[in-house]
This record gives C-alpha cells, structure tokens and sequence, in this order.
C-alpha cells in the first residue's frame, strides 16, 4: 500500500462496483455482475462469494463471531 503507480485489477469486460478495501488493507470485496467478489490487492486470487442475487449488493467487511 501507499504511492506508485495505479494498476488496473479487473478485465474490460467486468462490471466491477461497490469496491470496499478490507479493515487490514489485504483484500477487496466488489460487486460484478450481480455477485460479491473477495480479490487480494494486486488482483490475485479472485474468489465469487455467493452466486446469483445477493441481499443489498453492498459489500462491507465485518469481524468474524
């Protein structure tokens, strides 16, 4: 994290909105398409949280109970 140059994390073809950094700086969460997506910092390592229609389409990062 902190200066550099930008880069480009998604693919021009993905609808990428509602990007949320997680508390510790290591993830982001991103709704596409309809989905929620968790995906490291530099782009790595995308994981499709839920499948089709979620609840309110607002990621947000919240403590494990």
């Amino acid at each position: 994290m902190g200066g550099g140059e930008p880069s480009k994390l998604t693919d021009l073809k993905e609808d990428v909105t509602d990007v949320v950094w997680a508390p510790d700086g290591t993830r982001i969460a991103y709704e596409q398409d309809g989905d929620l997506w968790v995906m490291n910092v530099d782009g790595s390592r995308k994981i499709r949280i839920t499948s089709g229609f979620w609840s309110d389409r607002l990621p947000r990062w919240r403590p494990i109970l």
